[in-house]
């Protein structure tokens, strides 16, 4: 059987390329999101959508226990996990899985999130997967030193 950090990146991994243009994103991130919160008229045109994949593929893959942020917003999860002791900040992430915290704006406040894929000890580079990367859920490969990295959010795997 497959680690829960693994069920997570194969269900995050199964969305690659859905995008606003073909519909997917909103037929398998989106639609399931709602779903989840209860929330209606969501649309991935019209909402900012990444920390909305990362719960839909914590729900969809059944990998995390029922105590995570169902939030919809990347500062509303980072002080979640802020707030249960469960973030890391900024270098190694040693582990896969970890929800990616981005400050692309540099005012200190996320702007952008993904999960961690895999990471490279040798070249220190982590690949995140992210939902709502140019209109698609797509990867990026960036130093786990990056300034433009906040931290990590560590999920309560099953």
């Amino acid at each position: 059987m497959a680690a829960s950090y693994q069920k997570l990146i194969d269900k995050c991994r199964s969305f690659y390329g859905d995008s606003e243009s073909n519909g997917k994103a909103q037929k398998d991130i989106m639609i399931p999101y709602c779903k989840l919160t209860g929330r209606k008229g969501l649309n991935v045109k019209t909402t900012p959508w990444c920390q909305i994949f990362v719960v839909s593929c914590e729900y969809q893959s059944g990998s995390v226990k029922a105590g995570y942020c169902k939030s919809a917003g990347c500062l509303q999860a980072l002080n979640w996990y802020k707030k249960k002791k469960r973030f890391k900040k900024r270098g190694n992430p040693q582990g896969l899985g970890l929800q990616v915290f981005y400050d692309f704006k540099g005012n200190g406040k996320p702007t952008h999130t993904g999960v961690i894929v895999s990471y490279n000890k040798n070249k220190k580079t982590i690949t995140v997967i992210e939902g709502n990367k140019s209109d698609k859920v797509g990867y990026r490969t960036i130093s786990w030193n990056s300034k433009y990295i906040l931290g990590y959010g560590v999920p309560y795997f099953k």
